[in-house]
C-alpha cells in the first residue's frame, strides 16, 4: 500500500515540471451571437454572406491562404441546434452555440497558432462594438489521458482494497448485493483515446470507436490507459485479474477524441456520446489538458459547452479533475470564466473527481478515518473537486496482462462505476432515472467518507459510500 508519510494540512506538493504550453495547431474562432446563423461548412464562405460583421475576417483567411472547417462535425449541424433548444428549459442551457465555433488551421498560414488567434481577435480592434463578428479566437492546447508515474508492483488483492467498506472503499459489495448494484439497465461512455478492446477483462463487451480512431491500432502504447478505465468500470470476474464495479451494464461504449491527425477532438467525441446516450446514462471523460498544465478538459470553453449539453440531457457526465497539483478553484480562464457550482452558468453539471492515497490514516485533530489528498499523483484540487477515491494502489488490466493504475484517471473510473451502480438501483427500486445534479450530492454526500485531514488546503471532497447511498434510494423525484 501507500508509504508515504502523512501529509500536513498545507503541505505544498512538488510539482511535475510543466511543459511549455503546446498546441494541436487550430485556432478556435467564435462568432459573435450578432451573426446570423447558417448552413456552410466554410468560413469565408459564412463571412461573405455577413461582410458587414465578418469582413476583416474574410480577408485574413484569404490573405493568409488557411483552412476552415466547423469545430462540430461529428453530429449533423440540424441535430446540434435541436439539441440546444432542448437544453434551453434545463438546469444548463446553453450559453453561446456551438454553431458559432469554427476552426481556422494555422498550418499553411506560416504562423504559429497563438500568432493568428492574436492576430484574429485584433482584427476587431478598433471597430464599433456593433460591428465585432468575432467574440474570441484562441489557440487550442494539447489534451491527453490524465497520466501519473507508475507506482509498486500490485496484486489483484491489494490493489482492490477501493471495492471494500468504508472508509477504505466505495462498499461495492453491499452494492453488489442490493437489485440493480451492478449497473444493470445502465449505459457508460467512456471518452479517450485507446484501448485494446481484446483484453480478457473486456473482450467482446465494447465495440469500435462511435467517433473516431482508437489509437491502439496505431500504436500498442495507446492502449493500456483506456483498457484500464474499462477494466475499472466494468472488467468482469474471470479470476485472472480485479474486477469491474458495474459489470452487468447495458452497454459500454467509446469515443475517441483522436480523429487521425490531432488528438483535440473532445468536443465531437462528447457530442457523439451524447446522441447515444439517454437521460441517466453515465459518461466518462478520462481527458485533462497536459498542453496547459493538466487542468480539467473543461476549461476549454468549447468542451465546457458540449459537457453542459450532455448535463441538460439528464446524462451523468464524469470528470477527472486532472494530475497538475493546481488549484480549480483559482482558475480563471480568457473569457473570465470559473469553476463554480454556485453559479449556474459556471457549472457544467459533471462531476469532478480527485484522487487520495488507498491507505486509511486518521486525523491527527481528532478520530476522523479517511484518505489523503494524493500529492504523488499531483491530483487536482479546490471546492470544485466534488469527489474523490483511490488515485494509488490500484490494480487494473493494461494492454497486456495487469498492472498499476493511478491518478484521478482510476479515481474517475472507479466513480463512474459507482455512478452506474447508484441508477442501477434506482432503477431497480422503481425510481426515475436520476439527474446529474442529484447523482452528484449522493456521491459528495457529506456522509461520505471524509478528506483527511479534514482542515486540508487541498480540497478532494468525500469518497462516495454506496451502502449510505443504497440507504437514500429511491428518489421518486428527479
Amino acid at each position: 500500500m501507500d508509504a508515504e508519510p502523512p501529509l500536513e494540512p498545507d503541505a505544498v506538493p512538488e510539482r511535475r515540471p510543466l511543459p511549455e504550453r503546446r498546441y494541436t495547431g487550430r485556432v478556435v474562432v467564435v462568432l459573435a451571437d450578432r451573426v446570423p446563423l447558417d448552413d456552410t461548412g466554410d468560413l469565408v464562405e459564412h463571412g461573405e454572406r455577413n461582410g458587414d460583421l465578418l469582413g476583416p475576417l474574410v480577408g485574413y483567411l484569404r490573405a493568409n491562404g488557411v483552412r476552415t472547417h466547423r469545430l462540430v462535425t461529428g453530429v449533423a449541424l440540424a441535430d446540434l441546434l435541436r439539441a440546444e433548444e432542448e437544453a434551453r428549459d434545463s438546469p444548463f442551457p446553453p450559453l453561446q452555440s456551438l454553431a458559432r465555433y469554427w476552426v481556422v488551421e494555422a498550418e499553411g498560414s506560416g504562423k504559429g497558432p497563438q500568432e493568428v488567434a492574436r492576430e484574429l481577435q485584433g482584427l476587431e480592434e478598433g471597430r464599433e462594438p456593433a460591428s465585432r463578428g468575432v467574440a474570441q479566437a484562441y489557440a487550442e492546447t494539447v489534451v491527453g489521458d490524465p497520466r501519473t508515474a507508475a507506482v509498486a508492483p500490485l496484486t489483484a488483492s491489494t490493489g482492490q482494497g477501493w471495492l471494500a467498506p468504508r472508509p477504505r472503499g466505495v462498499d461495492a459489495f453491499h452494492a453488489w448485493e442490493q437489485p440493480g448494484g451492478r449497473g444493470e439497465g445502465v449505459r457508460v461512455v467512456d471518452v479517450e483515446q485507446g484501448w485494446e478492446l481484446a483484453h480478457p477483462d473486456i473482450d467482446g463487451m465494447v465495440g469500435p470507436p462511435l467517433v473516431g480512431v482508437n489509437r491502439f491500432t496505431l500504436d500498442p502504447a495507446e492502449g493500456s490507459h483506456g483498457t484500464s478505465v474499462l477494466g475499472l468500470v466494468a472488467g468482469r470476474v474471470n479470476g485472472r485479474g480485479g474486477s469491474g464495479l458495474a459489470g452487468a451494464l447495458a452497454e459500454v461504449a467509446v469515443c475517441s477524441h483522436f480523429d487521425g491527425q490531432t488528438d483535440g477532438d473532445v468536443v465531437n467525441a462528447v457530442l457523439v456520446a451524447r446522441e447515444h446516450l439517454s437521460p441517466g446514462d453515465v459518461l466518462l471523460l478520462e481527458v485533462d489538458r497536459p498542453g496547459d498544465g493538466y487542468l480539467c478538459v473543461e476549461t476549454d470553453d468549447a468542451v465546457y459547452a458540449a459537457v453542459r449539453l450532455a448535463s441538460a440531457k439528464g446524462i451523468v457526465v464524469v470528470e477527472a479533475a486532472g494530475n497538475g497539483a493546481e488549484d480549480l478553484s483559482a482558475w480563471t480562464g480568457p473569457t473570465g470564466r470559473r469553476l463554480s457550482r454556485d453559479d449556474r452558468d459556471l457549472d457544467s453539471g459533471a462531476i469532478l473527481v480527485g484522487a487520495a492515497h488507498g491507505e486509511v490514516v486518521t486525523d491527527p485533530a481528532g478520530p476522523v478515518e479517511g484518505h489523503r489528498w494524493n500529492a504523488g499523483a499531483l491530483s487536482n484540487y479546490g471546492v470544485r473537486v466534488d469527489c474523490y477515491c483511490w488515485g494509488g494502489s490500484v490494480v487494473a488490466p493494461l494492454a497486456v496482462g495487469y498492472g498499476a493504475f493511478g491518478g484521478t484517471s482510476a479515481a474517475a473510473a472507479i466513480v463512474a462505476g459507482v455512478a452506474a451502480v447508484v441508477q442501477g438501483m434506482q432503477r431497480a427500486a422503481g425510481g426515475p432515472p436520476l439527474g446529474p445534479l442529484d447523482v452528484r450530492a449522493l456521491l459528495a454526500h457529506p456522509g461520505g467518507t471524509p478528506q483527511v485531514p479534514v482542515a486540508s488546503s487541498f480540497r478532494i471532497g468525500r469518497m462516495p459510500d454506496l451502502a449510505l447511498i443504497a440507504g437514500m434510494l429511491p428518489v421518486l423525484s428527479s
